[in-house]
């Protein structure tokens, strides 16, 4: 299996684990927020890093200094995505906006975290 797809099946794996749980205990009312809220969170996570793949599939075929250039790119663009969203949360004036924005953030750094963890070990693979 190459390495861009092994990378790919990682991150939505991991995407559908993670994001499936918090949606389940939201709807579980483990987690107070509204439904509604919880799926644009997921939605929102899940174009952003799901986005990233193909952003960083190709240098998988090319040397690390390629690879680092373009993981510094991913990880920038997300986290810019990511104060946009928030900003969006917080200007959109809706009452559990704060909540929103915790539950966004926590999701965020656990994805990042995976995506992280993940290319590193696709990356330092001996595959092509």
């Amino acid at each position: 299996m190459s390495k861009a797809r092994l990378f790919t099946l990682i991150i939505l794996g991991s995407l559908l684990v993670v994001l499936g749980t918090y949606v389940a205990l939201v709807q579980g009312h483990v987690l107070q927020l509204v439904e509604k809220h919880a799926i644009i969170i997921s939605l929102t996570i899940s174009i952003i890093f799901g986005g990233g793949i193909p952003l960083i599939a190709p240098s998988f075929r090319q040397d690390p200094e390629k690879f680092v250039g373009r993981f510094l790119v991913l990880t920038t663009v997300q986290l810019l995505l990511a104060m946009s969203i928030l900003l969006a949360f917080v200007v959109s004036k809706q009452s559990d906006a704060k909540m929103m924005c915790f539950h966004f953030i926590s999701l965020f750094v656990i994805s990042l975290i995976i995506q992280s963890l993940g290319l590193i070990k696709v990356a330092n693979s001996t595959d092509k």
